[in-house]
Parts: C-alpha cells; sequence; structure tokens
C-alpha cells in the first residue's frame, strides 16, 4: 500500500517541518501587522479595525483550505495522512487564532476557525475504513528481505503510531468530535 507518489504516505519529520513552519509563518505574518497597527495607530479601537481589515481575508483563506480539501471526490487512503496531517496543523494553530481572532470585528475569522476542522474531521472518519480495508487487502507472497521485518508491517506500524498518537493524545486532535473552546 506504498503512495503512488512513490513515497511514504505517512507524515515525517518533513511533514512536521512543514507545520512548523506554517505555524510560525501564520504567527508571524498577524503578529507583525498586529504591532505595525497598534503601533501606528494610537486608538485601540481604530487599531483594531485596521487589523481586522488587513488580516481578515488572508485568515480566512488559510482556514477555508482544509475545508477545501476535505470536500475533494479523490480522497483515497493513501491521501488520509496529509488530511491528518492537516487537521493536526489547525488545531495547533487555534492558540494564535483565538490570540489575534477574538474579539467582534474579526467574528468571521473566530468563526472560520471554529468550522474549519469539521470537514477534514468528517473525511478522515470515512477514510480510515478505506484504510482498513486497503490493508487488509493487501497480500505479501514474499518473505521480508533479509529475514527483517516485512515492508508492510512496518507501513502498518507507522500508520498505527501515527494515526493513535493524534487520536488519543489529550494535547493534539481529536477526532471523535469537533474541537469546542
Amino acid at each position: 500500500m506504498a503512495s503512488k507518489s512513490g513515497g511514504s504516505p505517512i507524515p515525517t519529520k518533513k511533514s512536521t517541518t512543514n507545520r512548523n513552519q506554517s505555524k510560525s509563518a501564520f504567527k508571524a505574518l498577524f503578529h507583525e501587522e498586529r504591532i505595525l497597527c497598534n503601533h501606528v495607530l494610537s486608538s485601540t479601537r481604530i487599531a483594531d479595525s485596521c487589523f481586522a481589515e488587513i488580516a481578515k481575508d488572508d485568515a480566512l483563506s488559510i482556514l477555508k483550505f482544509p475545508e477545501q480539501v476535505a470536500k475533494s471526490k479523490k480522497l483515497s487512503p493513501e491521501k488520509m495522512f496529509r488530511v491528518l496531517d492537516l487537521y493536526d496543523g489547525i488545531s495547533e494553530l487555534w492558540p494564535e487564532i483565538e490570540f489575534f481572532f477574538s474579539y467582534e470585528l474579526t467574528s468571521a475569522v473566530d468563526s472560520q476557525a471554529i468550522t474549519s476542522p469539521i470537514k477534514p474531521g468528517e473525511a478522515i472518519r470515512m477514510m480510515l475504513p478505506d484504510f482498513e480495508a486497503a490493508i487488509f487487502k493487501e497480500s505479501s507472497k514474499s518473505p521480508a528481505p533479509g529475514g527483517g521485518i516485512h515492508p508492510l508491517t512496518h507501513y502498518f506500524s507507522l500508520s498505527e503510531s501515527y494515526i493513535s498518537s493524534l487520536i488519543f493524545d489529550d494535547n493534539r486532535v481529536d477526532l471523535r468530535r469537533p474541537w469546542h473552546r
């Protein structure tokens, strides 16, 4: 059940690095805009209004992306890990989203942040049975090279480990229900 792109679809250190870079970029972009608005405009109300106008569209675009991915008709078991990674990335951004967008003028961003993980969560729940079926269909007639761990066993172990870390770690993703404040 190897990925069609040639590599393993299971998130690796590279995808974790990408997620961390995305989180840093999100934080830096909106943090710098917020500082600039506060510095240039003396009134808090005007600074809030200016920040909302500048940041709202970009934040909404970022937060709508996971929903667009989850709506794809071509979500195969191999893509489940990318959607899981996306879902996890959104949940990691929640403190920054809440910090920058938790006031009335940015309520649309706050609302989108709350609904953003719902579609990916639903897509993942729908992909899990397909993933399980794909693993059971995969049969290997050849022994592991050198008598070591069979590649399918290794793949399945990594998959289970990653899914478990996301589902059961209290500080991470809970696919059983959308996240709430």
